[in-house]
This record gives structure tokens, sequence and C-alpha cells, in this order.
């Protein structure tokens, strides 16, 4: 191999560094912990959203908000969509710890 292409296989290999460090830091510029994710039951679980969230998780709230979803868990065991219908239970599950309005339930 030559110097020359050495050299610019060199540069870059040291841009493309460059390129990732600079996305890692504006990632990490970007990351809070308090930033809102969708609900574990959602088929989209766990990634971040743009939604705001009304409540702080309310323990408190616990026994009425099982009751609540069980009742939908067993709605949801005589639906075809099953997998929907457990998404839409634990956004209401969620909503009810925070204390927040129950959205409707479709099924």
């Amino acid at each position: 191999m030559k110097h020359t292409q050495l050299k610019t296989m060199q540069q870059l290999a040291r841009a493309r560094l460059t390129f990732a460090m600079i996305s890692l830091g504006r990632s990490l510029v970007k990351y809070s912990p308090d930033q809102p994710r969708v609900p574990a039951g959602d088929p989209t679980g766990g990634q971040w959203t743009r939604t705001r969230v009304a409540g702080k998780w309310n323990e408190r709230n616990r026994q009425d908000c099982e009751v609540q979803y069980e009742t939908d868990m067993f709605q949801c065991k005589f639906i075809v969509s099953w997998r929907a219908c457990q998404s839409q239970a634990m956004v209401r599950l969620v909503a009810c710890m925070k204390g927040d309005p129950l959205p409707s339930f479709n099924y």
C-alpha cells in the first residue's frame, strides 16, 4: 500500500470515529431518565415518546388499579386480538397508577 493511501485511510477512520463520538455525545445530552416512555405492555414498550406524562407513579393507587387491570385482562381472554387488548389494559394500568383519567377500554 502506498503511503498516501494509508494516510487517506487513517484520515477516513479518524473522521468516522469523530462522527461516532459526536453522535454519541448528542444522544447523551438528549437523554433524560424522566423523559416519558411507552408502557411495557405496548408493542413499542420502552420507546421514548413525546407525550407528556401527567402524573407521578402513586403506590397508594395500587390495589384499586390492580383490580381494574385484572378485570381488563379477564375481558382480553375472550378477544381475538389479545395483544392489542393487553396493551390497552397496560396503558390503563399506568394511567390509574399515576392518578390520570383512564382511557376508554374498547374491548
